[in-house]
């Protein structure tokens, strides 16, 4: 289960809709439905709305949904998650412009 499905369970247990949460969070209406992948500052966003939201569960799938302490999820947790998520979102682009140079190259290979 990937960090979309983990917050499309959080959702139905609060109980409101996907375009509740988006709002809520400040994200566009579509952005579960179309994320590939959710970069740091999404998950930043949902953290300090949902403080309660346990953000080992939501960024790595480990333990329960809701935090027990929130202060302390948020003072203790979120640096080294965000470090965390920061660097895949760098991961990402690497892999993005891996993909781009594939791409160009076969699109050499094809006119030749």
């Amino acid at each position: 289960m990937g960090i979309a499905d983990r917050i499309k369970q959080f959702i139905e247990y609060q109980g409101i809709s996907a375009n509740q949460f988006c709002k809520n969070c400040g994200l566009s209406n579509g952005f579960l439905t179309n994320a590939k992948s959710i970069g740091s500052d999404k998950i930043e966003k949902i953290i300090y709305k949902y403080p309660f939201l346990s953000i080992e569960w939501l960024v790595l799938g480990v333990g329960e949904m809701l935090a027990k302490d929130k202060a302390q999820n948020l003072e203790k947790t979120l640096p080294e998650i965000m470090d965390y998520m920061r660097g895949k979102d760098k991961e990402i682009e690497q892999l993005n412009r891996e993909i781009g140079r594939l791409e160009e190259r076969l699109t050499n290979c094809k006119k030749d």
